[in-house]
């Protein structure tokens, strides 16, 4: 998959320009998807790592039963767990569990993000962001961007 070689920064991604609100809006929908595809991605590759280390552990096993040596299962099981192929391959697995995990989070992210996109929206259409507050020594006034008193 080629956004994989690309570095994804989703912090920024994140970032909401308030100026550019419809802008902001139309990548929003594009943005998600794209985590969202990341985040499936990951999944199948952390499933895939998964069905490696079972069929690790199988073949593992088939040669420590093939040397004829009487063993225990439980000693059979243990000889698997420390296996140094097995331990590399759950490394990985965990590496991608916790990859997996961090996508999960800026997933809900941007779903989060969507609902500040609203709200900022809804500030904008109010007129929150039109005016600036500005103390006197008597009173408090109230300019708009140009300059004008209201």
């Amino acid at each position: 998959m080629e956004e994989d070689k690309k570095e994804f920064n989703y912090m920024n991604d994140l970032e909401i320009n308030r100026d550019e609100l419809d802008k902001e809006f139309m990548q929003q929908p594009i943005i998600y998807m794209t985590y969202q595809e990341l985040l499936v991605g990951k999944e199948k590759e952390k499933n895939n790592c998964k069905l490696a280390i079972d069929v690790l552990e199988a073949g593992i096993d088939k040669e420590i039963r093939e040397t004829g040596e009487k063993l225990s299962e439980v000693k059979i099981k243990n000889i698997i767990t420390a296996d140094p192929r097995r331990i590399e391959k759950m490394v990985e697995y965990y590496d991608l569990i916790e990859e997996y995990g961090l996508l999960g989070g800026a997933v809900k992210s941007f779903e989060q993000r969507k609902k500040s996109l609203e709200k900022l929206t809804d500030l904008y259409l109010n007129g929150y962001f039109s005016a600036v507050k500005q103390k006197n020594s008597d009173d408090t006034r109230i300019k708009n961007k140009k300059g004008e008193n209201e």
